[in-house]
C-alpha cells in the first residue's frame, strides 16, 4: 500500500495505489479516529455509503460521537439559547 498525504487549503487528499477494500476501510477509520478526516471524507475514501461506514466504526471500537461531556453540554446550551 502506498499512501501520499498532502494538505492543501485545509483539505486532506489521500491517494491509494493497490490498496484492498479492507485496507481502505481500515485506513479511513484510523484517519477518522485521529480527527484527520470528517465522516463524509472517510466514508468517501473507504468507498462505503456514509451509514455503512458509520456502522463499521464499531467493528474497530471507534466511537462515532467524539464529544466530551463538557462539549456536549455547551452544544446543548447553545442550541437551547438559539431557539429562544
Amino acid at each position: 500500500v502506498r499512501i501520499i498525504w498532502e494538505r492543501e487549503r485545509e483539505r486532506v487528499k489521500i491517494f491509494f495505489t493497490q490498496a484492498s477494500f479492507f485496507q481502505k476501510i481500515f485506513i479511513a477509520v484510523k484517519l477518522y479516529e485521529a480527527g484527520e478526516l470528517t465522516i463524509g471524507q472517510a466514508s468517501e475514501m473507504s468507498v462505503l455509503e456514509r451509514l455503512e461506514f458509520m456502522a463499521r466504526l464499531s467493528q474497530y471500537n471507534v466511537d462515532f460521537f467524539k464529544y466530551s461531556a463538557s462539549e456536549l453540554e455547551t452544544d446543548v446550551r447553545n442550541a437551547k439559547e438559539s431557539i429562544r
